[in-house]
C-alpha cells in the first residue's frame, strides 16, 4: 500500500531556475533518503503527490520518471512506484569528477574544503605518487553533500614540487579537477581504484554516522596522458547513501569458451 504524504509544505518555489517537476524529484529524493521512504515502500499516488505539491499528474509524472531512470525507484503496474535504492550508485570506472557526476545526475550538492596543508607523505601516499618516503606533498580535505546530507569526506595528495601554488589556488566556485586542469593544464588518462571498508573514527561526526560504523573507502591513483601518478586519493563514503559499481566491456577473444 502507498505511503502517505507528508505533512509538511510542499517546498516548490515557482519562478525558480530550476524547473517544478526537478523541484519534486529532489524533494522525493530528500524524503528517501531521510527515509520516510525505505526500499520496498510504494510512493504515494500521482494524485495525492499533485495534490500535496499543488500541480497536475504530468508534472509528478514528470518527476517519478526522472527518479526511475536513475534507479531510485521503479513501475508496478497497476501499484504505482516502488522505492528501489536509497543509495547512490556511481560507476568507479567512468566517474572521474564526483561533482561533475552529480552534476549530470542534476543532484543539489555541495562541497566545502575543510583544510589545504602541506604535509609530509606516508608510505602508501608516496609509493601511489612514486614519490621518496617523508616527500613533501600538498593535501586537501574536502566534505561532500547532496541534497543536504553528508555522502563523503575525500582527501587528496599531490606532489608539493610539480603542482607548486596549489594551496593559493582559489577552490571555491570550481571542482578541484577543473582547477588542475585550468591552472596546470593537467589532463587525466586513467585511474586506478581500489576499495576496503574500514571504520569511519574522526571522520564519523562529518558523516553523521558512529564512530564505530563502517564507510566505504576508495582509494584512486589519477595518471596524467603521459601515464605519470599525478594525485593519489582516499574517499570515505556514507555507505548508506552511495554504492560504487563496476561495469566493463569482456573483448569476445578473451572469453575460454567458445570465443572468436
Amino acid at each position: 500500500m502507498p505511503r502517505s504524504v507528508s505533512n509538511s509544505k510542499s517546498p516548490l518555489k515557482r519562478g525558480a531556475s530550476t524547473s517544478l517537476y526537478q523541484q519534486i524529484r529532489r524533494s522525493i529524493l530528500t524524503d528517501i533518503w531521510s527515509g520516510l521512504y525505505r526500499s520496498g515502500d510504494l510512493l504515494p499516488s500521482e494524485s495525492d503527490l499533485s495534490a500535496h505539491f499543488g500541480v497536475n499528474r504530468l508534472t509528478v509524472r514528470q518527476a517519478v520518471h526522472a527518479l526511475a531512470n536513475q534507479g531510485f525507484v521503479r513501475p508496478l503496474h497497476g501499484r504505482g512506484y516502488q522505492v528501489t535504492s536509497t543509495t547512490l550508485s556511481a560507476d568507479v570506472l567512468t566517474t572521474t569528477s564526483l561533482s561533475h557526476y552529480l552534476q549530470e545526475l542534476g543532484l543539489e550538492s555541495e562541497t566545502s574544503i575543510l583544510s589545504t596543508e602541506l604535509v609530509v607523505a606516508n608510505s602508501e601516499v608516496a609509493d601511489g605518487l612514486g614519490l621518496r618516503r617523508g616527500a613533501r606533498v600538498v593535501k586537501i580535505t574536502r566534505h561532500r553533500l547532496v541534497l543536504k546530507a553528508p555522502i563523503a569526506v575525500d582527501e587528496a595528495f599531490y606532489d608539493a614540487a610539480k603542482f607548486e601554488g596549489l594551496l593559493q589556488v582559489d577552490l571555491t566556485h570550481r571542482s578541484l579537477l577543473e582547477a588542475l586542469y585550468k591552472v596546470y593544464d593537467l589532463r587525466i588518462g586513467r585511474t586506478a581504484t581500489e576499495l576496503r571498508a574500514e571504520l569511519a573514527n574522526e571522520r564519523a561526526e562529518l558523516l553523521g554516522i558512529p564512530a564505530s560504523a563502517p564507510v566505504l573507502l576508495a582509494k584512486s591513483v589519477m595518471y596524467d596522458l603521459n601515464d605519470n601518478a599525478v594525485e593519489v586519493g582516499f574517499a570515505y563514503y556514507h555507505s548508506d547513501r552511495v554504492k560504487l559499481t563496476f561495469s566493463s566491456p569482456i573483448d569476445p577473444r578473451s572469453w575460454p569458451y567458445g570465443g572468436v
